[in-house]
């Protein structure tokens, strides 16, 4: 059941005002009380999923969490967002909460640049707070990021968005949520689903990079599957303290048991005056001969190099001081043909031609396949990815690539909404939805949906190409958009 605009609630005195966004299982609508005159936030899980054969435990899974959150807010914590009541509407559990109008501090330090430190340690500490609120009553938020986090005054800040079924992956999903969040989770929470309270302190602190630099820090799996490096904070702004420098590399650390295992130890180290030294190489440390493997080669293959009197080292190594676009050699794939389609406007050409050099830069077994093979797409080269989009940004003037696509994804808050105003969907009789073919397997009562791919090469709107990008079929039937994961790993600048 998807509720419209200006239709009456019957079991509470609710009328719906308009969608404020969707993930993969909720979807929360801002309403009006009838008798109050005043907003409020209903969440509610997606309809689309009763045909999903878990439904039944994620509806369990949903009342349960909703009724801890209730429990939660009877002494109200003043930097969470209120839960009201909790109820059902023809058979669908709602969580209704408390509307807080105002931006996020993701949109306020995107217009307005870095907070100072104090203001950024500031809001950290009040998020803090109400998370080892929530850890107490042994409720992890698992999304404590710059989107979730609401400044009611430029001196308050809420959270929101509790997050209720996250780590629910159902065989429908279409990973709505927004890919942007994946770089403030560490990478167990991506791979895994921990849920574990060391989530929320990686969240926290890579919050608090993300409010001191006006910058996202490096993805957490990119760090772990492809050795990228974490950037200190403080080369991003020499004006942060040491401390608070060392205090988010530590939050940060890749490993969790190399963070601090609670979010009130974390802000005793934020708050704390006493001396506090952090070995910064450990921030990337990541156990194992695997991770070991690529120095020893580098070392075999120096020495060998110097006995034999020459470099056996690739050109790029060589280099990696030199800017990205400074030189060929830093990239992998040819784009000759790509700038030429380009040029011509033949955007077609260009689309395939994108989608067979990208396959070729990814490695030879996605080049053999013809999809991506998910271990050579974490490794996909970033200075290859940016030198796409920038080829196609420039013979657009702008409206095309993938910096594109993520600013109106950005914009739009999730997958749907985004992929409409792009063009990648179609309305069907059920209302607008990305798929346009599913199948039901009667036997396993599993759904399975197929993304659009009918561009429109004659006059292409705003972000809608280059579109054949595969989409990648993981365990059970979910399916996610691979050119996203690319573009928060390689830090595409909009």
């Amino acid at each position: 059941m998807s509720w419209t605009p200006g239709q009456q609630l019957q079991s509470r005195p609710y009328v719906i005002e308009s969608v404020l966004g969707s993930g993969g299982f909720g979807i929360t609508y801002k309403v009006r009380h009838l008798e109050y005159n005043q907003y409020f936030v209903i969440k509610t899980p997606l309809d689309r999923l009763k045909h999903d054969p878990n439904y039944d435990k994620y509806l369990r899974g949903f009342q349960k969490e909703g009724e801890k959150l209730k429990r939660l807010c009877e002494k109200p914590h003043p930097h969470i967002v209120q839960v009201i009541d909790f109820f059902t509407e023809a058979e669908n559990p709602c969580l209704v909460m408390e509307y807080i109008p105002g931006e996020n501090l993701y949109q306020i330090v995107k217009q307005q640049g870095a907070l100072t430190e104090t203001q950024a340690v500031k809001v950290i500490c009040q998020i803090g707070d109400a998370l080892n609120f929530m850890h107490q009553a042994e409720l992890v938020h698992r999304d404590a990021t710059p989107l979730n986090i609401m400044m009611r005054t430029p001196e308050e800040a809420v959270l929101i968005d509790f997050g209720i079924a996250k780590g629910i992956n159902p065989a429908t999903s279409t990973q709505t949520d927004m890919a942007g969040n994946r770089t403030f989770a560490p990478y167990e929470q991506v791979g895994k689903g921990s849920r574990k309270k060391t989530v929320d302190v990686y969240s926290l602190a890579a919050s608090l990079y993300y409010a001191v630099t006006g910058e996202c820090a490096t993805a957490s799996l990119g760090r772990k599957l492809s050795n990228d490096k974490l950037i200190p904070p403080k080369k991003l702004n020499p004006n942060i303290s040491d401390r608070i420098n060392q205090v988010i590399l530590k939050g940060m650390a890749l490993e969790p048991e190399a963070r601090p295992q609670s979010v009130g130890e974390w802000l005793g180290l934020l708050t704390s005056q006493d001396p506090f030294n952090q070995n910064l190489e450990e921030v990337d440390k990541n156990p194992g001969i695997s991770q070991s493997l690529p120095t020893i080669a580098f070392f075999i293959i120096l020495l060998v190099g110097i006995l034999m009197g020459t470099s056996l080292l690739p050109q790029n190594l060589l280099k990696e001081d030199a800017p990205e676009s400074a030189s060929q050699e830093l990239f992998r794939g040819n784009y000759s043909r790509l700038e030429n389609f380009l040029k011509q406007k033949k955007w077609e050409e260009a689309d395939q031609e994108t989608y067979q050099v990208m396959l070729t830069v990814a490695g030879p077994k996605s080049q053999a396949q013809g999809r991506f093979d998910l271990v050579e797409w974490a490794q996909f080269s970033c200075p290859d990815f940016k030198e796409i989009d920038r080829l196609w940004s420039e013979a657009s003037s702008g409206k095309l690539g993938f910096s594109v696509q993520n600013k109106i994804l950005e914009e739009s808050k999730n997958f749907i909404a985004s992929y409409a105003k792009i063009g990648w969907m179609e309305e069907l009789s059920v209302g607008y939805s990305w798929v346009v073919a599913w199948n039901y397997d009667p036997e396993t009562k599993a759904v399975e949906y197929y993304p659009k791919y009918r561009p429109n090469f004659d006059n292409p709107p705003d972000g809608h190409l280059p579109a054949k990008l595969e989409w990648k079929t993981l365990s059970g039937q979910e399916r996610r958009d691979l050119r996203f994961e690319a573009i928060y790993r390689c830090n595409l600048n909009l």
